[in-house]
């Protein structure tokens, strides 16, 4: 709740009763290296399971790194699974008993893996130093990071290999630098970090209140 004084009447007329809708889009790595075995689970159904976890009012998905495309703007290797929207029982059902159960050869089979992405079109990978060669990809994907987040949309990457290190190339993607900072995945904390991140945090009234004569 916000507490104001009886000065701020403007303010708290322009302001809508309840906070807006809350949406998160899952940009799932899909190169072969995802698809490993760690604690009897592979970091793709981690991330997979993740999605019917989330409490967004709104959710899409998108896999990349697939041989098949589908998207708006036919950028390569880059397949929307879900368009954004409110999660039902259909995509529930279909990411918890088929998707999540899909081994490397079964995704292969269906979406096709291709490592050959632009990362100027996604952020989320399993590298952390994925354009060490080519200054001019980095460059772009910094770029288009930047504009993404002037428009108050929120970017953080969830390492799913052991010592991520943020310095070599994401520290300039996320909204909030790790400054350097190396992180291991450690899949018995993930899915409590994903519920962290989808608590919704809104304002359900304002009430003004006097503090002085």
């Amino acid at each position: 709740m916000d507490f104001l004084d009886d000065d701020s009447d403007d303010e708290l007329s322009s302001k809508p009763p309840f906070g807006g809708k809350e949406a998160t889009i899952f940009v799932i790595d899909c190169r072969k290296s995802m698809f490993n075995i760690d604690c009897e689970k592979s970091a793709f159904i981690l991330a997979v399971k993740a999605t019917v976890s989330c409490s967004s009012d709104e959710i899409g998905v998108i896999l990349f790194g697939t041989e098949k495309m589908q998207n708006s703007y036919d950028f390569k290797h880059i397949f929307v699974l879900e368009n954004l929207k409110q999660a039902n029982v259909e995509i529930v059902l279909f990411f918890d008993k088929t998707l999540s159960k899909f081994t490397e050869k079964e995704f292969s089979n269906k979406y096709g893996i291709n490592e050959n992405y632009s990362l100027a079109e996604l952020l989320w990978l399993c590298n952390d130093n994925p354009f060490e060669a080519d200054k001019q990809k980095r460059n772009k994907s910094i770029s288009r990071a930047a504009e993404v987040k002037l428009n108050q949309i929120t970017i953080d990457v969830i390492p799913m290999c052991a010592g991520f290190n943020f310095g070599y190339f994401y520290d300039d993607i996320v909204t909030i630098p790790r400054f350097g900072k190396t992180e291991d995945f450690k899949p018995e904390e993930f899915m409590n970090r994903i519920l962290m991140k989808s608590h919704k945090q809104r304002i359900y009234a304002i009430i003004p209140i006097n503090l002085g004569d």
